[in-house]
């Protein structure tokens, strides 16, 4: 806004002074149209108490119902018609992870249609946002969750052991019953026992009565870091309804592991397969031993 001075034409010694707004150089928001659809989409893909898909004012109704949980302020149907026009270029993230929570949609995958949309970005250069990454500190979480009876852990050099978090979440597992295997390169396959030692500690229960696994396998074997879940229900002769899960680690430029991708179901097939058989014969190897557990291990 600017301020100019004119002279009265009845008393030209005393100036009168206009405000003057002028538009030139203001910046028109975004219209983001790609990410209303995608909203629009995600809505439309809910169904609500009828088996029909969500309205705008049923989608507002819920992301309210989510709100009130965290005593966050309520949302509108128009608010949610603003967004699927486009016309809201900054949504409110609480609302975002309400709609997120409310469709099912992951809320990364929001905002990375946000991102792209907004400023101009290929998708394609967002996919870590689409593949539901999870930070390598909240991993330990993620692996003790219920429904989670077998961890499959392949990695070349296992130090997370020495973490007391990770170790937990380890412990959780056998500790209910459930199974974990430790595929390794060398160097941590040699170190295992001690590893294998602690967790005993730990647990309090004999070596007998937990189903803790190490598999040697060479670094071409492994390639990257991978964490599974439920691994063998991929395998057709599992009558489970436990869906396998997997996450990819990736690591940043001085080797710390940072992030983990969540693996396709094909991705997730294609690599157990290949550890399965690896898995089989170290328990082969254990069966001529004499081992007591085997049983349980298969």
């Amino acid at each position: 806004m600017k301020h100019v001075k004119l002279c009265d034409d009845d008393n030209a010694s005393q100036p009168v002074e206009f405000a003057v707004t002028s538009s030139v150089g203001r910046r028109r928001r975004p219209v983001l149209k790609a990410f209303g659809q995608a909203i629009e989409r995600a809505r439309k893909q809910s169904k609500g108490g009828d088996g029909r898909e969500f309205t705008q004012g049923q989608l507002a109704e819920r992301v309210s119902e989510i709100l009130a949980e965290d005593k966050l302020r309520s949302t509108g149907q128009s608010y949610i018609a603003r967004i699927e026009s486009g016309s809201i270029s900054d949504p409110d993230p609480e609302i975002l992870r309400g709609i997120s929570k409310a469709t099912g949609v992951p809320y990364l995958e929001l905002v990375g249609d946000l991102v792209a949309n907004k400023y101009s970005i290929d998708k394609d250069l967002l996919f870590p946002l689409y593949l539901e990454p999870k930070l390598f500190k909240d991993m330990p979480d993620w692996e003790k969750q219920i429904g989670h009876d077998e961890l499959w852990i392949v990695t070349h050099d296992y130090k997370d052991g020495t973490l007391q978090r990770f170790r937990d979440a380890i412990c959780t597992v056998l500790e209910r019953g459930g199974k974990c295997t430790f595929f390794l390169g060398t160097a941590a396959y040699e170190r295992f026992d001690d590893f294998r030692l602690r967790l005993l500690a730990e647990i309090g229960k004999p070596k007998e009565d937990l189903c803790l696994l190490a598999v040697l396998v060479s670094r071409d074997q492994i390639g990257h870091t991978y964490v599974f879940a439920n691994p063998t229900s991929t395998r057709a002769r599992d009558t489970s309804d436990r869906a396998a899960e997997g996450y990819m680690m990736l690591a940043n430029e001085h080797g710390k592991r940072i992030v983990g991708l969540k693996m396709s179901d094909d991705d997730i097939s294609s690599k157990v397969d290949v550890l399965f058989k690896l898995r089989n014969k170290a328990i082969q190897l254990l069966d001529k031993s004499g081992s007591s557990n085997v049983a349980r291990l298969r």
